[in-house]
């Protein structure tokens, strides 16, 4: 068995005490508002982040190529720090314009860690690298998420995101220890080549992928900790948003190594099999159990999406379009998570019809997508690097 490279190791500990402290603050951002009559200024938040991620990939796209992903990846994890610091303060302005930051810090740090992942990693290690730092990230959140939920009755929210605060320090300190790495400019302009991603017909089919998936991701950092925390007491919001979490830690690595072995499609749909199954016992989610077991269905499909659209990009994208397909990929992302985030703003009375539209726009990604999964991923790459050039 291959060993890990070090500078994967390095990113998968940087990852695990960022999202540490992000990820528990974030699954706990709405009650926290909720619980002072200002719900609404959850919800302005979360979006406030993800309209500014939107708009920063293309610019991330051309700066991890003139200075490195490295600078991208280490700089854009202070952002995460920022943020939670200013729910510590309760300044509404502060944390308005924190978020804002963190949309252009997260464009930052997630093209470069997935720019300086794909870079270094060998065509038949990317599942495996993949698997690898998410078995950390997840780690890192279940800790937070589940240590957050136990002592959230017993400590105040503000000292708790001030500790909080701190974790992706460390996490900066860690990926300051990575080896710079130097991305060959072909003298392409970034952003015609990301133009031309957007015009390319077989990157948009992909790109659906991951609006869908990640609407439904949306719906559950929005949606369901509210909906735990009206049936159940608040302690146990932490406790059951992070079983969603646990699986990843547990499962991440084995199927990172499955789908460098039996390609991406064949893990891609299974995971579309799973989000229609949990999305579809999520319509009957009044029913406590049915809302646990939605949830961990998901679960499911989230540690299988990432595992089967991660290493994909890095199956597909070439040593010149690859930051543009990453840009690409990740505003879908974003507008996905924005989308699920104004539905569940405006239907949060409604969760049903809300599962409902979430369910069609996931079976609508797949018949998108369809006509790809019937051709080689060598295929796809040659028709990518075709209309991507």
């Amino acid at each position: 068995m291959r060993t890990v490279s070090k500078p994967i190791i390095l990113l998968g500990i940087a990852l695990f005490f960022i999202f540490l402290g992000f990820n528990a603050t974030q699954q706990f951002v709405t009650p926290f508002f909720e619980q002072r009559g200002i719900v609404e200024v959850g919800f302005q938040s979360l979006i406030l982040i993800y309209v500014f991620f939107v708009f920063t990939n293309p610019f991330a796209a051309t700066i991890a190529v003139k200075y490195g992903p490295k600078v991208l990846v280490a700089g854009g994890s202070l952002a995460y720090s920022l943020y939670i610091a200013s729910l510590a303060s309760g300044s509404l302005p502060f944390i308005y314009a924190a978020s804002a930051v963190l949309g252009v810090g997260a464009g930052f740090f997630w093209m470069g860690e997935n720019s300086y992942l794909f870079r270094t990693s060998k065509e038949d290690e990317r599942g495996k690298n993949v698997g690898f730092i998410d078995t950390l990230l997840y780690l890192g959140t279940a800790s937070g998420v589940l240590g957050v939920g136990f002592l959230v009755s017993s400590v105040s929210f503000r000292w708790m995101f001030l500790f909080l605060a701190f974790m992706p320090l460390i996490g900066f300190l860690v990926l300051l220890r990575l080896p710079r790495l130097h991305i060959e400019q072909s003298g392409e302009n970034r952003f015609v080549l990301l133009r031309k991603a957007v015009q390319s017909t077989a990157a948009i089919r992909i790109a659906g992928i991951w609006l869908a998936m990640f609407m439904v991701m949306g719906l559950v950092i929005g949606i369901l900790p509210v909906q735990i925390a009206k049936k159940f007491d608040l302690v146990y919001v932490g406790v059951l948003t992070s079983l969603p979490f646990l699986l990843p830690v547990f499962l991440s690595y084995g199927l990172g190594r499955i789908s460098d072995r039996v390609g991406r499609k064949k893990v891609i749909a299974v995971a579309y099999a799973l989000v229609v199954a949990g999305m579809v016992v999520l319509q009957f989610s009044d029913i406590p159990v049915l809302l646990v077991i939605g949830s961990v269905l998901l679960a499911l499909a989230w540690t299988l999406t990432r595992i089967g659209i991660l290493p994909l990009i890095g199956d597909i994208g070439s040593g010149k379009n690859l930051e543009a397909l990453i840009a690409l990929f990740w505003m879908s992302q974003n507008a996905g998570v924005i989308l699920a985030l104004l539905l569940g703003r405006f239907l949060n009375e409604n969760i049903g019809f809300l599962y409902g539209i979430a369910l069609a726009v996931v079976l609508l990604s797949f018949a998108v997508a369809f006509p790809l999964f019937r051709t080689s991923i060598g295929d796809v790459r040659k028709r990518l690097g075709e209309e991507i050039a």
